[in-house]
């Protein structure tokens, strides 16, 4: 019960991971400027913006000066647009990856690995002391199985019954101070 709670814990802090990575994305948008300067004939300055999560190129602008910085701001222009799809080319991807179900795997793989070192461990070695102290007064069997045996006449074992109980509790198992078995079912076999 205790190790499902975690599971289903970590599992939910993985789906809240993906999702802050993915506001993450939404919130970051990266500001480009490029700039094309000569000394003679005139300079060109563009900026453009890319949205993480969107990966399109937005507010492209240029601003020129000078005998050519018309012709450096359609030559930064087609630059940019250019661009556009080396960005989706890289950016997409990654992001998609993040996002989908590689990110899920990766997410599952690290919180997995979080969840066994730092919490299931740790509480399986404080809680066993405990567990090993309860299972001196009460023994919890599912699908108990009790073999009995004789012997024969020429002094070998054989197995003359088979007991089999859906659930056992057994008080004091080392001295067999008692036991109730609910759902019985025997074979006793003639051996001996």
């Amino acid at each position: 019960m205790i190790a499902e709670s975690v599971h289903d814990a970590m599992n939910e802090a993985t789906h809240i991971a993906l999702g802050a990575v993915e506001g993450a994305l939404e919130s970051v948008t990266i500001h480009f400027v490029a700039d094309v300067t000569t000394p003679l004939l005139g300079n060109a300055t563009a900026k453009w913006d890319v949205n993480l999560m969107s990966g399109d190129l937005t507010n492209v602008t240029c601003e020129g000066e000078g005998l050519l910085g018309g012709l450096g701001c359609t030559t930064l222009k087609t630059t940019v647009s250019t661009l556009g799809p080396v960005v989706e080319t890289a950016l997409v991807p990654a992001r998609d990856f993040v996002l989908g179900d590689g990110g899920q795997q990766l997410f599952d793989t690290l919180i997995g690995d979080i969840k066994t070192g730092a919490i299931t461990v740790p509480v399986r070695q404080a809680l066993e002391p405990f567990i090993e102290q309860v299972a001196q007064v009460v023994s919890v069997q599912v699908n108990h199985q009790a073999t009995q045996t004789c012997t024969a006449d020429d002094g070998s074992e054989r197995t003359s019954g088979l007991q089999v109980s859906a659930l056992s509790v057994g008080l004091v198992p080392a001295s067999d101070a008692g036991r109730l078995n609910l759902g019985n079912a025997g074979a006793s076999i003639t051996a001996c």
